[in-house]
């Protein structure tokens, strides 16, 4: 996985949700740089599908002092990648609250997020029949 990858992801992603606001006023340069700056900060993660292409990155931001993870961006291609990525984060930073704008409109806490490991152990068992 490559920043490039990413890229060309959201690039897909334009164009399969013309009418959505996928990073609209972002240019491939001003993601390229907030990805790695969330890389460098180790806030950032990616899906993969079955095939290896990836299918859904997010980062954020980490307030330690009121024990909040601020998700700043998060695009997924399907359910299970979101499912994935926010149960990463939901590890990676143990008794801390799940924070984001849901469709961009308004600050959404993530406190049930046990239901997503049921969609992923659905989704893994369908895969492994295969």
């Amino acid at each position: 996985m490559t920043i490039s990858d990413i890229i060309d992801f959201v690039n897909e992603e334009r164009k399969r949700k013309p009418r959505s606001r996928i990073l609209s006023r972002w240019t491939d340069h001003q993601i390229a740089k907030a990805v790695l700056c969330a890389i460098k900060k180790n806030v950032f993660a990616f899906s993969t599908n079955e095939k290896g292409k990836i299918d859904g990155f997010a980062f954020g931001i980490p307030r330690a002092n009121t024990a909040v993870f601020d998700v700043q961006f998060i695009l997924c291609s399907n359910p299970r990648a979101l499912a994935h990525l926010l149960l990463y984060f939901k590890g990676q930073f143990k008794g801390w609250t799940l924070r984001g704008f849901r469709h961009g409109s308004h600050l959404q806490d993530y406190n049930d997020l046990d239901r997503f490991e049921k969609l992923v152990m659905l989704q893994v068992q369908k895969y492994s029949r295969l």
